[in-house]
């Protein structure tokens, strides 16, 4: 069967006071639905996602879509101004059937805290797991033990698993072209998408990992309205 798989960084505009995807240049939950539902997408990863942005979000997206991740700081940083704008969660939207999720933090060393959502759902009669993350993007020793400890969620599991998110990394950072080794020597492949993914840095910082079985037969890195984010979404479609 097919499958369409997308992982994509909103971008929280927190300069943007209470920001909820809406600004001056319009409704961004609006066009975020339309690309979901244009791109005829079954499962997406979003990082950046604000309390308020989602709680618009949820009022605009199909009723057969679901939406499931905790953020950072848990219901108590939407609660706190100051800690509310950085209050981020790396939500997994899809059209299957959710059996079970959890949001989880992963290691670093000061700063902002960083998480993973796990989500476990059915695809047919297939069980499969996906991880949508957002890692570290100053502290390159805080970004190899995030992508160690994924590594080891990985390898707990024998169960068909799709890894995406904003790694704030590219493939030719050594640490970075370990992991995707390691990742290949369990059974996963990266998507190969090498262009530019971060519209300021020009650099293919997002990815998408599958397993080595499931078959690529179309990737896409669109231009979409660049007013919504200073990401470009990975839009990749296989076969199981």
């Amino acid at each position: 069967m097919k499958l369409t798989i997308a992982t994509f960084n909103i971008q929280n505009k927190y300069k943007v006071k209470r920001y909820s995807g809406v600004d001056s240049y319009g409704d961004h939950t609006k066009e975020l639905v339309d690309f979901i539902s244009s791109n005829n997408i079954d499962i997406i990863g979003l990082q950046e996602l604000t309390s308020n942005y989602k709680q618009r979000l949820l009022k605009k997206i199909c009723n057969k879509y679901k939406v499931v991740g905790k953020y950072r700081f848990t219901r108590i940083g939407n609660i706190i101004p100051y800690i509310k704008k950085y209050n981020e969660s790396n939500s997994i939207i899809t059209n299957k059937k959710i059996i079970k999720s959890k949001t989880i933090h992963i290691p670093f060393f000061g700063g902002i805290p960083r998480i993973l959502t796990i989500a476990y759902i059915l695809v047919d009669n297939y069980k499969v797991r996906v991880i949508n993350t957002h890692l570290e993007n100053r502290s390159q020793k805080s970004r190899d033990r995030q992508l160690k400890y994924i590594e080891k969620i990985i390898k707990k599991e024998d169960i068909y698993t799709i890894l995406m998110g904003d790694f704030n990394t590219i493939t030719n950072n050594n640490s970075f072209d370990m992991f995707i080794t390691k990742l290949n020597d369990l059974g996963y492949k990266r998507v190969e998408m090498n262009k530019p993914t971060h519209r300021i840095k020009h650099l293919p910082i997002d990815h998408i990992f599958i397993p080595n079985g499931w078959e690529v037969v179309n990737i896409k890195n669109p231009n979409i309205n660049s007013k919504m984010s200073d990401h470009k979404p990975i839009i990749v479609e296989v076969i199981i």
